[in-house]
């Protein structure tokens, strides 16, 4: 259903030869208007992930979600109008179910003991994942992805995920993918089933401190190797799900930590890191683009040059991707 004074929703069916330019839009605590979903625009973006996260314990069967003690964005009302701003800005869509587990275990891990247990999860997570795949269905985004960084849960329980696919297609006629970690996708047994390899692409690439631009391409070598055997491997095109670096030192060095530890800022290094992602990896024919690691609503509170953490906004990065994302654009 629409919400009123919404747009009505067009067919979006995605173009495999489409390249995506997306950013991870943050599902916040309050209620968004427009002036939250211009700034995106402004990057020449032409795609945002929505991500209506779900909150699991690590090694308990429950799942919360759609709840009115989680943030705004988060649930189904957030969900659909976050979606109706990104329209009216002629934006695309991808619905990114993902669980987060609390104290910060990583998801990946997430492992039961018994087959009660996971057949009580399995319930959960495919209400979960049901009940986003027919928003995506009635609002008609381009893109669904079936999971986020679930490596453990797909090997326990891959005849779970197989039929849980069949199920969703029966639903939701766009293109459908799963973010798998950048450790995890070359052992991700559902490919055949899905349009689009999805990765989280956190490889580390450099021990530098300070990094250069001829170490990261260097650092990216083995791993487009490796994407680009495992996409032929499939005949399927290779989607970052997410991407980015924080503004820090050694920021290469482990890029998917998000700890605040010891860390100093560096604000060049996440601009170079930009920049040879965009030469070395999204210049490939067989990389579709991806989805920036992440982007806020509050653009002008967001970020900042004192800021450590994955956003771009208010930083050189961002100067790096409006330029970027506008380039490839025109060239692609």
């Amino acid at each position: 259903m629409v919400q009123k004074g919404s747009i009505s929703p067009q067919m979006h069916i995605h173009d495999e030869t489409e390249e995506i330019f997306g950013l991870s839009y943050v599902a916040g605590p309050r209620e968004i208007t427009e002036a939250d979903m211009l700034p995106v625009k402004h990057t020449n973006a032409n795609y945002i992930a929505v991500i209506p996260f779900a909150i699991g314990t690590s090694g308990e069967s429950h799942l919360r979600f759609d709840d009115n003690n989680q943030w705004w964005g988060e649930t189904t009302v957030g969900v659909k109008k976050t979606i109706d701003l990104a329209r009216e800005q002629g934006l695309k869509i991808m619905v990114k179910p993902q669980i987060w587990f609390r104290g910060g275990a990583y998801s990946g891990h997430f492992e039961l003991h018994s087959e009660k247990e996971w057949i009580n999860f399995e319930t959960n997570y495919r209400a979960y994942v049901l009940k986003f795949a027919k928003i995506a269905a009635e609002t008609k985004t381009e893109i669904f992805c079936v999971g986020t960084e679930l490596e453990t849960f797909i090997d326990r329980r891959l005849e779970f995920w197989k039929d849980l696919i069949v199920e969703i297609r029966l639903i939701y006629k766009g293109k459908l993918t799963y973010a798998a970690n950048w450790d995890a996708y070359k052992n991700t047994w559902i490919w055949k089933d899905l349009d689009l390899i999805a990765v989280d692409a956190y490889f580390p690439l450099s021990n530098e401190k300070v990094v250069t631009k001829d170490s990261l391409a260097i650092g990216w070598e083995p791993w487009l190797i490796e994407m680009e055997n495992v996409s032929k491997k499939y005949d399927k095109k290779v989607l970052f799900a997410e991407c980015g670096y924080r503004s820090i030192e050694y920021a290469a060095k482990r890029p998917w930590e998000s700890d605040n530890i010891n860390r100093t800022v560096h604000l060049d290094n996440q601009k170079t890191l930009y920049s040879t992602m965009f030469e070395e990896a999204w210049s490939k024919p067989w990389i579709i683009g991806g989805f920036i690691w992440k982007w806020f609503p509050e653009h002008k509170n967001s970020g900042g040059e004192q800021h450590i953490g994955f956003t771009p906004q208010n930083k050189p990065a961002e100067h790096v991707l409006r330029h970027n994302y506008s380039k490839w654009q025109s060239v692609k």
